[in-house]
């Protein structure tokens, strides 16, 4: 996958690394990540919308009542692009 760019904190860049994990594992909370969600990817497609976030309308996921948007979004809609 290629190299996702913040584009709100400049200079901020993730590059996604992907693989299958048939159960979940036991993540530790960090410094680095302060949250974690499990979603079924053949379900991802699914669960677009719109919101509003931060006075903008912005596309998300809304996956187990949590709605995932900004480079998370970006990163994930990348995924689903590569795997068509």
């Amino acid at each position: 996958m290629e190299i996702v760019f913040s584009t709100v904190r400049l200079g901020y860049s993730v590059l996604p690394l992907v693989f299958l994990q048939e159960t979940e594992a036991d993540i530790k909370i960090n410094e680095e990540l302060t949250s974690y969600l499990w979603a079924p990817f053949n379900k991802l497609e699914r669960s677009r919308d719109r919101t509003m976030i931060k006075n903008l309308t912005a596309p998300v996921f809304r996956v187990k009542g949590e709605v995932v948007w900004g480079l998370t979004y970006r990163i994930i809609e990348n995924l689903l692009e590569h795997a068509r």
